[in-house]
């Protein structure tokens, strides 16, 4: 026989003497009480069981999800900046991007510093003028140049260039000379 607890509770209460009034309305009060919490758990189970899966089946927030899984680093070998500047390069919004930041652009040229592996100066040089770039000075393993914001990714391509960065602002000197 198949008996559910409102049946059960039921039939408990109906087989009590009735001189016991005070128990059965104890009991028929345990009940209600029983079958709004049962009424809630049973809401709330429920709702989480459509509203969730809705929520995370929504095509826009997958876009979002699978955009912000895929975090593109940029190349190791450029600073920061300049990975950013080469993708707003790629975008068409160089100029733009190179003003927000400061940065001096001269016909979509830019003046960088390129750190060479140590004893790589001379093939580092040959691969800079390779791109068309201007070298301006040289020091160590250091070489200042002018060179296309399209190029900055191929010179990356060589062994012989360790790093590329922005040159260094001066800071005014603070205090008083002497």
């Amino acid at each position: 026989m198949y008996c559910t607890t409102t049946d059960l509770s039921i039939y408990i209460i109906l087989r009590l003497p009735a001189d016991d009034m005070g128990v059965r309305a104890s009991m028929i009060w345990i009940r209600r009480k029983l079958d709004i919490t049962v009424g809630a758990l049973l809401f709330v189970s429920v709702s989480l069981l459509i509203l969730v899966p809705l929520a995370c089946n929504s095509s826009q927030d997958r876009e979002n999800h699978s955009t912000l899984n895929v975090v593109d680093k940029g190349n190791p070998k450029l600073e920061s900046t300049l990975n950013q500047l080469v993708d707003a390069a790629k975008r068409g919004e160089a100029e733009l991007f190179a003003e927000q930041i400061n940065i001096e652009l001269v016909d979509n040229h830019i003046r960088v510093i390129i750190e060479c592996v140590p004893n790589q100066l001379e093939s580092t040089i040959e691969v800079v003028t390779s791109t068309g770039a201007r070298i301006e000075a040289s020091y160590d393993d250091l070489l200042q140049v002018v060179v296309s914001i399209n190029m900055l990714s191929n010179l990356t391509n060589s062994d012989s260039i360790r790093f590329i960065r922005l040159p260094q602002q001066a800071l005014p000197a603070l205090g008083q000379p002497g």
